[in-house]
């Protein structure tokens, strides 16, 4: 029996010989998992870490334990974090970069991601009293848990994944520093990119904690100070709520939103989301990622739902050593983390095609290896991202803090009074001012230091995808630094369609109409009403229609404001032309006619037609030809109370001068031989006459004119296209000229009637009974065009009747002796003359006669009957 227990021991030393020697040929063979791992050393660093997206909980009832939590879903991009942190302390170690003076250990601790499993592992991290500092790699909701614990235990800790703006309380996260800029940073950067791409109307999404709240809020309040418009604001949940989710894609399905805006984290179903919009028939839509989910966006290509993405992640810097480092096959062999090679070897066996345990085989040949190390390469570069970089110069941040506590000199700390800290007797809380004051250069040349908010300068990258042997993969487009954004080529972004998204609630609206906004929605939601009215609008989206000036009016487009057109006769017109041209015509005609009259002065005709009356009717009628131009052009206060004193003032006169001779020829000739009056007389008569009523005319007028001003009046109400310039005058002024004129009128037709038997060769008195004929005639059409017709017609009106009256006179009056003295002079001579006016006194004589002797009786017998 004995024997046989010997036996047994000796074969199984041999058995764990032989392991032993495998494992120093070929490194071990897919150890087991293990919760962490620990360098020894001095001084240490923790580090929390989840390798895992997110967790589930199992056994909540309480019934037969606690609940138990398991990680799920193994993230690479989070296992390079922690690698990352365990390479920078072998660097330090190895006095790669930085020499200290001791040996620098590290203490990790793996948790699942949620809150209650980070404040586990941080419990774990602060009973090593050997642990001076924290690195974590935990996201915002987990953070915000773990500060306040080592805040309590004053334990300096360095976050390199946490944006949320609430760890920027130092009253409560005391201890806390972050090597990644904070959310606001990134809400301003995505604020920008919807203001450089001119999107107005976009949808939010968030999850439903910390990170996704805060920086959804944070960047609809940038998008408000930008006059962008939110469709919506949405959190899901990111543990369960499914139907919410569900109900958001219904909702998503009825809108028109191009652009959405997608706050969250890797810890999002993002497979099941877009997965439930393609079954609902959602549109392609371009989604805009967080720096959560950035990284990864571009797997999600091969849903229909998404026509692109473009997305923000933090800068970061190279680590190529790092991952030549990794790569090699016997760390990759080595490698305690079971998740980590089971995820390996799934993508090596469907990218490199090396599957059936390939990895794990106790004996690999060369080339196999070879193979094996040039995927991992291709698997490691994928799947590294910013959080690696911000790992890695947070463990350096941390051992220069130490470096500088080690080569502090006395009276020269930064602790009170200047003293130093000291590097063998290390407290935890004497490193948080240590640390709030490093500042090195790191291995990429690169300063570094933390901001007055513990946080690092803001530095990102926009990415988009890229279409590489068939697989998208997400690609640098733009940058993001000092709060400057560069797009590097609008034209090599991929929208997914031709053109890029519009992101609009509306159509512009085109210039001439206003935007009517909706009641209850936001800005960017509005309607198209044309401007009304005399208004207008030039640009687009005009929030309101300008007025047009008084001067104004709007064109048909209601684009422009165009000058009102004076409703009067402007010189430039061609009507304008013809009156100033007849004007002249009458005026030339009335120069010729007085020249022709002067020339035969000594003529019978114009002896007989009164030289003195005749000259100045000429005169008048000159005058009255000049009147048209105070008709023409825009009327001036000046002009109105010329025309409104001289206005029928030219008619009153040729009225006085028609009713004088006519006097004058009536009592010519009608004077008797036994009271015979010298003709002189007659003609001094006359000539007070027509003085006594033009002074009553000229009279009225300035009175009228001093009681009742006359003004020029622009009524700007009246049309929208025309300006009516006129003068304004009184009806009183009008009416009571007409009367006078038609009175002087009536005595004219009795003088005429008076002289209606004078000789053939003088029949002056016929022609000016056929002017005031005339003339009434144009009268009667006159009075209803002055008070029915306005602005160009009345003027019209009124020039036209000047014009009638003036040549009526002009023709009747002295184209008829004119004749006579051009074209019958025969008819022009003295006793041409007398012998009509004799013929004319034998035949008055006779008809006496022949009345006397009808009416003596017979009885009488025959008598002398003088005559």
């Amino acid at each position: 029996m004995a024997t046989f227990i010997f036996a047994m021991v000796a074969s199984f030393q041999l058995l764990i010989i032989v392991h032993l020697y495998n494992i120093s040929v070929n490194g071990a063979i897919c150890s087991s998992n293990v919760g962490g791992m620990t360098i020894e050393g001095n001084i240490s660093i923790g580090g929390i870490f989840p390798l895992h997206e997110r967790s589930e909980v199992f056994s909540t009832s309480w019934t037969s334990g606690p609940p138990v939590e398991k990680c799920v879903d193994f993230h690479p991009p989070y296992f390079m974090a922690a690698a990352a942190a365990r390479f920078a302390v072998m660097e330090i170690r190895e006095k790669k970069y930085i020499d200290l003076g001791f040996e620098l250990g590290y203490v990790e601790e793996e948790f699942c991601n949620s809150p209650v499993s980070a404040a586990s592992a941080t419990l774990n991290l602060i009973g090593n009293a050997n642990v001076k500092a924290i690195v974590s790699g935990a996201l915002s909701s987990s953070m915000i848990t773990i500060g306040p614990i080592v805040a309590h235990h004053a334990i300096a800790t360095v976050a390199t994944w946490a944006t949320s703006e609430r760890l920027t309380d130092s009253n409560i996260y005391r201890t806390l520093f972050r090597t990644v800029p904070g959310d606001q940073s990134q809400s301003l950067l995505l604020a920008e990119i919807a203001n450089y791409f001119e999107w107005e109307w976009v949808g939010a999404v968030g999850t439903d904690d910390a990170y996704g709240r805060d920086g959804l809020r944070m960047f609809i309040n940038k998008l408000k100070e930008r006059n962008i418009c939110v469709a919506f604001e949405t959190y899901l949940q990111v543990t369960g709520g499914k139907d919410e989710m569900d109900l958001f894609l219904n909702q998503l399905n009825d809108s028109s939103v191009e652009v959405i805006f997608f706050f969250s984290t890797v810890d999002l179903d993002f497979r099941y989301f877009f997965q439930k919009a393609d079954d609902i028939g959602i549109s392609p839509r371009l989604w805009i990622a967080s720096d959560g989910w950035a990284d990864r966006a571009g797997q999600f290509y091969e849903y229909k739902s998404v026509a692109s993405v473009l997305g923000v992640t933090i800068a970061d810097k190279p680590l190529p050593d790092m991952l030549v480092h990794l790569a090699d096959y016997t760390r990759i062999r080595q490698s305690s983390r079971k998740s980590f090679r089971e995820n390996f070897e799934e993508w090596i066996c469907e990218h490199e095609n090396l599957c059936n345990d390939t990895l794990c085989k106790k004996k690999n040949n060369q080339n196999t290896i070879h193979k094996i190390e040039i995927a991992a390469r291709k698997y490691l570069n994928k799947a590294i991202n910013y959080e690696a970089y911000t790992t890695y110069i947070a463990v350096y941040a941390i051992a220069q803090a130490l470096k500088d506590i080690e080569l502090c000199e006395d009276r020269k700390g930064l602790l009170a009074d200047g003293k130093c800290p000291s590097i063998k007797n290390l407290k935890r809380w004497q490193l948080v001012t240590y640390l709030d004051n490093v500042n090195f250069t790191d291995n990429n040349g690169s300063i570094f230091n933390f901001l007055e908010n513990r946080q690092i300068e803001p530095s990102y990258i926009v990415l988009n995808s890229r279409m590489n042997n068939r697989i998208v993969e997400m690609v640098k487009v733009g940058s993001y630094k000092h709060k400057e954004l560069k797009i590097f080529d609008n034209l090599s972004i991929y929208w997914g369609t031709s053109t890029k998204p519009l992101a609009i609630c509306n159509a512009n609206c085109k210039p001439g109409t206003r935007r009517h906004y909706i009641e209850n929605e936001q800005t960017c939601c509005f309607k198209c009403i044309e401007c009304s009215g005399n208004t207008i609008s030039n640009t687009q989206n005009a929030d309101k229609c300008e007025v047009c000036g008084n001067d104004q009016y709007a064109d048909v487009n209601r684009t422009t404001c165009l000058k009102k057109i004076p409703d009067v006769f402007l010189w430039g017109e061609i009507i304008s032309v013809i009156f100033c041209l007849i004007s002249v015509v009458g005026s030339l005609a009335t120069v010729a006619v007085t020249c022709t009259f002067y020339r035969h002065r000594e003529t019978p005709v114009v002896k007989a037609s009164s030289l003195s009356h005749s000259f100045v009717l000429a005169f008048v009628l000159l005058l009255s030809f000049q009147m048209v131009y105070f008709y023409i052009g825009i009327p001036t206060d000046n002009v109105c109370k010329v025309l409104s004193v001289l206005d029928g003032l030219n008619l009153t006169i040729i009225l006085g001068i028609f009713c004088a001779k006519l006097y004058v020829i009536v009592k010519i000739f009608n004077n008797k031989q036994r009271f015979k009056i010298p003709t002189a007389a007659f003609y001094r008569y006359s000539w007070i006459l027509v003085v006594v009523i033009t002074a009553i005319h000229l009279a009225f007028k300035i009175i009228h004119e001093t009681i009742y001003p006359s003004h020029a009046v622009r009524d700007y109400n009246n049309s929208l296209t025309i300006i009516p310039v006129f003068c304004r005058e009184t009806d009183v002024g009008y009416i009571v000229t007409n009367i006078y004129q038609l009175f002087l009128s009536l005595m004219c037709f009795i003088f005429a009637f008076r002289a209606r038997n004078l000789p053939k060769n003088f029949q002056e008195a016929r022609f000016i009974w056929f002017i005031m004929f005339t003339w009434c005639i144009l009268e009667i059409f006159s009075i209803p065009a002055h008070f029915a017709a306005a602005g160009r017609l009345k003027i019209c009106f009124r020039v036209i009747f000047l014009l009638l009256f003036n040549f009526l006179t002009l023709s009747a009056f002295y184209f008829s002796k004119c004749y006579l003295i051009y074209f019958r002079p025969d008819k022009n001579t003295k006793e041409c003359l007398s012998k009509n006016i004799r013929e004319r006194r034998n035949n008055k004589t006779n008809k006496r006669t022949r009345k006397y002797e009808c009416n003596s009786t017979p009885s009488g017998g025959d008598t002398d009957i003088d005559p």
